[in-house]
């Protein structure tokens, strides 16, 4: 179907609707990024290549990112209804792009995987001046350096955040022995108590390699997580594999995780997000994190 175009603009009207979302989305900086999707060959723009008509918008993003009561009040505002498809892992995000990526308009990537997406040709670059809000993002952060490839920028960041160490407290410190891995804070402050063998089987762990790697060389003690020497990389494939007896489960999503703490399958973990540990404890499980 072809989308209507505005004589006055000469552009679609699901491009300014696209647009309209990325402006209504609030652009923060962080390592979750917005990404239009679209294929470059057949010349179509990111809005119009996507599955929704021209009153709607499909987007691809995380548990708990856009809630309905957000979304109806954008709807009210402007016509447009959102439809919202949530992931669990950036590989789950990936592989529904792939397999129909004239589904979704606009997609929540995770910065690690923008090379992956055009190699494969289903995101097109991000035009910077339809969106104002990008000139709040905070020079601090070299954030295209996430979004781009080739020197074309791809993405505008989203949000960002930390995955910190997790432990409930009704199990610890008080239950093991944890002296060794405790800070000057009173809490665990050692990523290397995810491997003490009195937590064999209760660790959780989520299904993101991306995330997860950085993790392994701090452990390690590694100056740059991201930049390995031959002899380091040896060092962090064996402390990965000695940690796979901890792990009670790989968890796909922030449900997922929550869960296992809920369900006292896991009492400690690298936590995959701050909705984990805001989940856990409305269910009343103290799950407490350092970040």
């Amino acid at each position: 179907m072809e989308a209507e175009r505005s004589d006055d603009e000469g552009i679609s009207r699901r491009e300014v609707l696209t647009r309209g979302a990325m402006l209504g989305a609030g652009v923060v900086v962080g390592p979750t990024v917005l990404a239009a999707c679209g294929n470059s060959d057949s010349g179509t723009t990111a809005a119009s290549s996507g599955g929704g008509t021209s009153d709607e918008l499909n987007i691809l993003t995380w548990e708990g990112y856009h809630q309905e009561p957000w979304l109806a009040k954008y709807t009210d505002k402007t016509g447009v209804t959102v439809n919202v498809t949530n992931v669990g892992s950036p590989a789950e995000m990936f592989s529904k792009v792939k397999a129909n990526p004239d589904q979704y308009d606009i997609i929540y990537n995770t910065s690690g995987w923008y090379d992956q997406y055009v190699e494969s040709d289903l995101i097109v670059p991000i035009d910077e001046s339809a969106v104002p809000n990008v000139k709040l993002i905070s020079d601090a952060f070299p954030w295209r350096d996430a979004t781009s490839v080739d020197g074309t920028n791809y993405g505008i960041l989203y949000t960002w955040g930390d995955q910190p160490l997790g432990w409930n407290t009704d199990d610890i410190p008080g239950n093991y022995n944890v002296d060794q891995f405790m800070g000057d804070a009173g809490v665990p402050d050692d990523w290397n108590i995810l491997w003490d063998p009195q937590f064999k089987g209760l660790v959780t762990i989520f299904d993101d390699p991306t995330s997860v790697e950085p993790m392994i060389p701090l452990a390690l003690g590694f100056p740059d997580p991201y930049n390995l020497d031959e002899e380091q990389f040896e060092q962090f494939e064996e402390k990965l594999f000695e940690l796979r007896p901890q792990v009670r489960k790989l968890t796909s999503g922030f449900d997922d995780q929550a869960n296992t703490f809920i369900t006292g399958e896991a009492i400690i973990g690298y936590v995959n997000h701050t909705l984990v540990v805001v989940e856990a404890n409305r269910k009343g499980v103290p799950i407490e994190a350092n970040h």
